[in-house]
């Protein structure tokens, strides 16, 4: 008989919670992140990037058909949805858009510039919302800003109305989903690491490497400054709904945290230890001790780093696996932190449907074995991911990844 939403949407949450907290559940749960990179959602709904990104409704009509088209999924990871039409409200610098400074059917692009000036550290140090506010805001709104401050105001008021509409559609969206097709999406939070906001957002690859060796005392102690500010943001989504809202039949509300600077061939070891990992891990800390699931997502390869994820607290955390070595993920963390991934994106793009369930087997085999793990690709699925090496990992996963009890 086929089963009621209710009835689906328990079974997954008892499935990925089994998962997240290292016991095996009745099989591996299937959770593809398909927001992340928007072109394979574009592709399925013969749609432009563009439109994904402008067009909410669009946008959801297509995941909801993709839910119909794979009933086996738990989950939809990553669920982070840009607020084009609030970029264009607030005339931002940080993203070439599809249809506007890029062609409609790529992806965005993320624009790396220095947004805050070395004098500046003791401002952001002391008081990061007065930097924020009279510094970083007009930079990154700079076209607005430069029109006067009634043009400023007014822009960023438009700014502020479009993220509302934003979020009240894809809230209630989320609502939908639960009802009708009985899927659990926990997201909505997301932060970075303190060091991933001081390097990528704030100052720049090239001046904060330059600042490693010039000025380490000033970068230590803005990393510190904003671990505060990434726990706020993290939980501001739950916050606004509630958390018992974010949190409907015991799926803990989750935060996802892309990673960014951590990885090889960005740091050393040393600096690791020094400028990146002890504030990531405080404000891993901080979140799970306010009941949060984290869900960092290890760009590159963290290979090198992968022994650090024991220093946080067991089972709260699901760490996505990039280009690091699952398998050594395993034996090193795999009885501390979920783990999830990594279909190669070569493989879901470039691959044969036989070759992708192959590598799903091993993944099953030595990764998911006595629990603890997701399937999903390496980055979620690529722009350029075929549907039928979807198909095959979705549906093998279902049929082979049954514990035997």
């Amino acid at each position: 008989m086929k089963k009621s939403p209710e009835e689906l949407y328990k079974e997954r949450v008892v499935r990925l919670t089994a998962a997240i907290n290292l016991k095996t559940p009745d099989r591996v749960p299937i959770e593809p992140s398909v927001s992340g990179t928007p072109g394979f959602v574009a592709r399925y709904g013969g749609v432009t990037v563009q439109e994904l990104m402008y067009n909410y409704a669009k946008h959801a009509e297509i995941v909801e058909k993709l839910m119909e088209a794979f009933p086996e999924w738990d989950s939809i990871g990553a669920l982070v949805i840009w607020p084009a039409p609030a970029f264009d409200a607030t005339g931002q610098v940080l993203y070439k858009l599809p249809g506007r400074e890029l062609s409609p059917d790529v992806s965005f692009q993320f624009v790396e510039e220095c947004h805050m000036e070395v004098e500046e550290y003791d401002l952001l140090i002391e008081n990061p919302t007065e930097f924020l506010v009279t510094k970083y805001f007009p930079r990154i709104f700079k076209e607005e800003w430069e029109k006067g401050p009634t043009r400023a105001k007014i822009a960023m008021m438009k700014g502020i109305f479009a993220n509302i509409d934003h979020s009240a559609f894809w809230d209630e969206k989320l609502k939908k989903w639960e009802e009708d097709f009985g899927m659990p999406i926990a997201g909505g939070g997301m932060t970075k690491a303190p060091f991933d906001v001081l390097s990528d957002t704030l100052r720049g690859m090239r001046e904060l490497s330059l600042d490693l060796y010039r000025r380490p005392e000033k970068v230590v102690e803005a990393c510190e400054a904003l671990v505060p500010y990434c726990v706020m943001y993290a939980e501001l989504p739950h916050t606004l709904r509630g958390k018992d809202e974010s949190a409907r039949n015991g799926l803990k509300p989750q935060v996802f945290m892309p990673l960014h600077r951590g990885c090889v061939p960005f740091m050393s070891m040393k600096q690791f230890e020094t400028f990146y990992w002890p504030t990531l891990k405080e404000v891993i800390h901080r979140l799970a001790a306010d009941g949060f699931i984290c869900r960092p997502f290890a760009e590159g390869d963290w290979t090198m780093n992968m022994k650090f994820w024991r220093e946080v607290p067991k089972g709260k955390v699901v760490l996505h696996i990039d280009l690091a070595d699952i398998f050594k993920a395993k034996e090193l963390v795999g009885d501390n932190v979920c783990l999830q991934g990594n279909v190669p994106a070569t493989l879901l793009e470039l691959g044969t449907p036989r070759q992708v369930e192959e590598y799903c087997k091993k993944l099953i085999d030595i990764v998911g074995e006595g629990g603890g793990f997701f399937m999903d690709g390496a980055v979620g699925i690529p722009d350029g991911a075929k549907l039928e090496n979807v198909v095959a990992m979705t549906r093998f996963t279902a049929k082979y990844g049954v514990y035997r009890r």
